[in-house]
């Protein structure tokens, strides 16, 4: 029997393939050694260069459980203009499936025409079947051009300044002999008050792609939904695809990296000292009662002491420019929420930076 064997690359948020009618089928010689699983990549790029190096075999093979994720990250993503709308993450999943088997031309002969074949036919089968035999049957197998294909699919988080999350569906770099009859990718967005806490399922939505809207650069529209309030965010989701009327195959997609959101959907700044290698961490919980409690506001002696200690510590740097600050002193968890002047929960930032955090505090 001849078996059609296809892959697809799965991803939330975008959806682009290209059809071609022959499948990559040279094995591995670079990057065959990289893994393709729960890795964190700069551009989607990388994945495409791991993938161009395996044939269909070796991505059939090694993520037929499931088990090839990947996160690409937006290096590029600008804090400090978040009323654009920025993508955040492009998450990936490669999806495998196998098309229905296809009987071979002799194997469609019916017993009369086998019967009244000439004698000439039949030795000629009895000699393939012989050679068959003395091959373990495995040499015509090798021979068979392997059909179907694969595709990537992501799926992306983005946000604005405007109290929304946004996601979308993507699939890119299809190869296929024979397209699906649609591509179904279900999103589900979740929510929690912790990082590591429970989440619950706030909102779902199905993107589909029919055959004809299957090809490369093809995305869904936008989908998006209220933030209301400060919450971690992540995306589970699940894909089928649809071959002959059935489903051919079905994997849950990767899960995203949680994502801090204000209640207007302004990411949590991610910044880390370079000098003393201190970060700016999470509030560990999103529902942080406010006071106005303001005891642990710095006095002006107790910024000078901490700048001294700063600089004795991790080298002088250059607080000010004329009356001017270059940095600041920043309270990780702020006073109005429970915070200390510790020197754990104090961090030095760059002014603008500073500007940024404290604009998202506003809006906790």
């Amino acid at each position: 029997m001849r078996k059609k064997i296809a892959s697809i690359v799965l991803s939330l948020g975008l959806l682009s393939s290209v059809m071609l009618p022959q499948l990559p089928t040279a094995m591995a010689q670079q990057n065959s050694e990289k893994p393709l699983f729960n890795e964190v990549y700069s551009d989607t790029s990388e994945v495409d260069e791991i993938l161009s190096n395996m044939s269909v075999e070796e991505v059939v093979d090694k993520c037929k459980d499931g088990s090839c994720t990947f996160v690409v990250e937006n290096e590029d993503y600008d804090y400090e203009n978040q009323d654009q709308m920025q993508e955040m993450y492009t998450i990936g999943t490669i999806v495998t499936w196998e098309t229905p088997e296809e009987e071979t031309k002799n194997e469609e002969l019916s017993e009369e025409k086998i019967d009244g074949a000439s004698d000439e036919l039949s030795d000629e089968l009895s000699n393939e079947e012989s050679s068959d035999e003395l091959n373990g049957g495995d040499e015509s197998e090798k021979a068979t051009p392997l059909g179907g294909g694969y595709a990537e699919i992501y799926t992306t988080i983005s946000n604005a300044d405007d109290g929304k999350v946004y996601g979308r569906v993507k699939i890119d770099n299809v190869y296929s002999t024979e397209k699906p009859d649609k591509i179904l990718v279900n999103i589900d967005f979740k929510k929690g008050i912790s990082r590591n806490g429970s989440y619950s399922s706030h909102v779902g939505t199905v993107a589909e792609f029919s055959k004809n809207q299957i090809y490369s650069g093809a995305t869904s529209k936008y989908f998006s939904y209220p933030v209301e309030k400060t919450y971690y965010w992540k995306t589970t989701g699940k894909a089928n695809v649809y071959i002959n009327g059935g489903i051919a195959a079905s994997f849950g997609l990767a899960e995203s990296p949680e994502l801090l959101l204000n209640k207007k959907g302004v990411r949590y700044l991610s910044y880390k000292d370079p000098l003393s290698k201190q970060e700016l961490t999470e509030p560990y919980f999103t529902n942080w009662s406010k006071s106005s409690d303001s005891r642990c506001r710095l006095t002006p002696s107790e910024v000078t002491a901490y700048r001294n200690w700063y600089d004795n510590n991790y080298g002088p740097i250059q607080w000010r420019t004329g009356n001017k600050n270059n940095y600041d002193i920043h309270h990780i968890r702020p006073c109005a929420y429970g915070g200390t002047k510790s020197y754990d929960n104090l961090i030095t930032l760059p002014v603008e930076q500073h500007k940024v955090i404290t604009n998202w505090w506003t809006n906790y």
